[in-house]
């Protein structure tokens, strides 16, 4: 009954990983997850769009459009009404056609 007993332990342990092996793997694991993580946290830190980002005239032309629509003769917005400069300087933006609409 010993020899079974025998057979079986060291077939078993045959099966398993060393120890010492998977030690070792487990912590080549753990220095790349501290790795990335300090990565991440690092790009976390920076800003998510840069100093101006909103100020480019790609987002401007579409804030003045709006502006330039919500002034039309029945939309008017008490926004517009106290500031009347604001709108009689804004230019035309390039995207709209003569009458005022976007160009498609």
């Amino acid at each position: 009954m010993g020899f079974i007993k025998e057979f079986a332990e060291h077939w078993i342990r045959q099966m398993m990983e060393d120890p010492r092996e998977r030690e070792r793997l487990w912590k080549e694991r753990m220095v790349v997850a501290k790795r990335r993580s300090d990565k991440n946290l690092e790009y976390w830190s920076l800003p998510v769009k840069p100093y101006g980002f909103w100020q480019a005239p790609k987002y401007t032309k579409v804030y003045y459009y709006k502006l330039r629509q919500s002034n039309i003769k029945g939309r008017q917005d008490p926004f517009d009404v106290i500031q009347p400069d604001l709108i009689n300087y804004i230019e035309r933006p390039a995207f709209l056609d003569p009458d005022g609409y976007p160009l498609d």
